[in-house]
Parts: structure tokens; sequence; C-alpha cells
């Protein structure tokens, strides 16, 4: 099997879901010396994991509000706001435009992606 980032990663985080108490820099280091991941490579598997971990972390704060009757919207712009603390009204005004821009993105490549489905199923 092709030993990319991609092949590297699925198979640390099957080895994760197989025993999650295991350390995780245990892990990536002996995943690194078993593909001889270069230090680069090694850095954005530690990077991608912390990521994910963050969104799991982000996620189960966010089913435990619901589960106290917060709604997502509230939720998210309570965590916005615990995020933004301490900003200055013009970072907090550039992450609204970010956010604002990535959003529209988003909502773009949807409808592209939608409106080429529908012409794929026209031409059937």
């Amino acid at each position: 099997m092709e030993q990319t980032f991609e092949s590297i990663l699925e198979s640390m985080l099957e080895e994760l879901d197989k025993d999650p108490s295991q350390d995780v820099d245990a892990l990536i280091q002996k995943k690194m010396e078993e593909v001889g991941l270069s230090a680069e490579g090694n850095q954005m598997l530690k990077e991608t994991n912390e990521m994910l971990a963050s969104f799991e972390d982000e996620y189960a704060q966010l089913v435990e509000a619901k589960a106290k009757g917060q709604s997502r919207q509230s939720w998210y712009l309570q965590r916005m706001d615990t995020i933004m603390e301490g900003c200055t009204e013009e970072e907090k005004a550039q992450i609204a435009t970010e956010l604002s821009e990535a959003t529209e993105k988003v909502i773009k490549q949807n409808l592209a992606e939608e409106a080429e489905d529908i012409e794929e199923i026209k031409a059937e």
C-alpha cells in the first residue's frame, strides 16, 4: 500500500479507535519510524491530530449544551464570544469578515456542485 499522508493518518486513527487510551505522541513517533516519515510529515500528523481532537471536544461541548436545552445558534454565539474575548474591535471585525467570506465560498461551492449534479441528471 502506498504510504501517503492520508493512509498514514487513517492507519493511526484506526489504531487510536482500537485503544483510545494510548499516548498519541508515542503512536505518532511509532508511525514516523515505521514509514520513515520526515520531520515535516511528523509535524503535519501531529497538527492534524490536534485539530481532530479539537473538533471532537467542540462537538462534545455542543452535544452537552443541546442536552441542556441550548440551541446550536446560542451555543455558537457564546463560543464565538469566548474565542474573541480580549480581541480589539478591529480584530473582531476581521474575524467576522473572514467567517462571512468562508461561508459565502462554501455556499457558492455547494451551489456549483448541485448545478453540476442537475446537469448530469439532465444528461442521463
